[in-house]
């Protein structure tokens, strides 16, 4: 018998963008297309799935449900009422009204490792979604004004965009690396002050 992905496993994998998936045995799912098999070194072969479930890497949400535990949050994504494609789950209010009428546009403008610049445009407010692991030192600007970065569904970043047209920057600024960087600029103007004073005295 062919195994059966869970609701909860394909969830998950779906909010983190996982577009493919590379398994050592066949699966059933509807969401699934075998699109190759491959025999590496080995005579078992490997089973290429695209996720057609899988949410986009950046889009605008406009839907939310509350969680408070991650036993809540389990809950929610094993059920059927909660819908990866058009939901979010967050731990905080979010100050706007669901809806489900809207018409958006999320444009990727630049991306590298640690600084993603996007275009939105909607007709409602939202909550701006990133497949990006959410943790300290990323930092948000809408229009370059400063704007707070929340957890969405467990893991992923979250920005709340009014509606309009806009543009979202977010930047890895750790504050360890501002303090190294501190750090060191005092330390190279000691050095060079103290090469200065030794230059003026020996030519003194």
């Amino acid at each position: 018998m062919q195994p059966r992905s869970t609701p909860d496993i394909l969830n998950l994998l779906s909010m983190r963008n996982t577009t493919h998936i590379i398994s050592p045995i066949p699966l059933i799912n509807s969401d699934f297309l075998l699109v190759d098999t491959i025999s590496p070194s080995t005579d078992e072969p490997l089973y290429i799935y695209q996720n057609m479930g899988s949410t986009p890497k950046y889009y605008l949400a406009h839907q939310f449900q509350k969680v408070t535990t991650l036993e809540n949050f389990y809950q929610l994504i094993e059920s059927t009422i909660f819908d990866i494609q058009s939901q979010v789950l967050v731990e905080n209010e979010v100050p706007f009204k669901t809806s489900s009428h809207k018409i958006e546009e999320v444009k990727l403008l630049s991306e590298t490792a640690d600084d993603l610049v996007l275009q939105t445009s909607s007709t409602q407010s939202g909550i701006l979604v990133a497949a990006i692991t959410y943790y300290p030192g990323w930092k948000a600007t809408i229009d370059t004004n400063p704007a707070n970065i929340f957890p969405v569904n467990l893991v992923n970043q979250g920005v709340f965009v009014p509606e309009g047209r806009h543009e979202v920057r977010l930047k890895f600024q750790p504050t360890s690396f501002k303090v190294g960087t501190v750090i060191s600029l005092i330390g190279y103007s000691v050095l060079i002050t103290i090469l200065v004073i030794k230059y003026a005295k020996k030519n003194a």
